[in-house]
């Protein structure tokens, strides 16, 4: 199996395994405040685990940089623009969540030397998929996105409505400025 659908399953599997079982039934002792505005969930860190467990089987070599393990270990930024690194955002959306609201997805991007090579992005609830891969362009559930001159995507206006399209790079904020140059 290629690597985009090896991730593409694993994204799904943890969706399905961890974070939709917690999807509006979260206890409070379930939510902390990790800094002031920002929280985690049981969700978000199991997630990770289990998002870094699948990458790290993939044998690659990568590090794996997670956003919730970079919060406990911020060293692990250290070099981040240097060679083949997994980049997780285990529940990006944490705080709709936690409420019990849309948009929110997983997210994982893999960037070599600072490059992204590809990005995932899964919203769970409409088990939706999105894949971008350099070189060869995007796709939003196996449907080619195009993009204008500008660079911005084109949507028609069922997809304009819809929620959660974001650049597919979006799991690489963790990264330090200037280091995905």
């Amino acid at each position: 199996m290629a690597l985009r659908e090896q991730v593409s399953a694993l994204l799904r599997e943890v969706a399905q395994a961890v974070v939709m079982p917690c999807f509006r039934a979260l206890a409070p002792h379930d939510i902390e405040e990790k800094r002031p505005g920002e929280i985690v969930t049981r969700a978000d860190r199991e997630a990770e685990l289990r998002l870094r467990d699948g990458l790290e089987a993939l044998g690659l070599g990568a590090r794996i940089v997670g956003e919730e393990a970079v919060e406990d270990a911020p060293e692990l930024l250290d070099n981040i623009g240097t060679g083949l690194v997994w980049l997780i955002d285990p529940l990006d959306g944490t705080a709709n969540f936690a409420r019990g609201e849309a948009p929110f997805g997983l997210m994982i991007a893999l960037v070599e030397n600072g490059v992204p090579l590809a990005g995932w992005m899964l919203d769970p609830l409409r088990d939706r998929l999105c894949h971008a891969e350099r070189g060869r362009g995007a796709t939003c559930d196996g449907a080619r996105v195009r993009t204008t001159p500008s660079g911005r995507a084109r949507r028609s206006r069922r997809s304009a409505r819809s929620s959660w399209h974001r650049c597919s790079a979006h799991a690489c904020r963790q990264a330090p400025v200037g280091a995905l140059t």
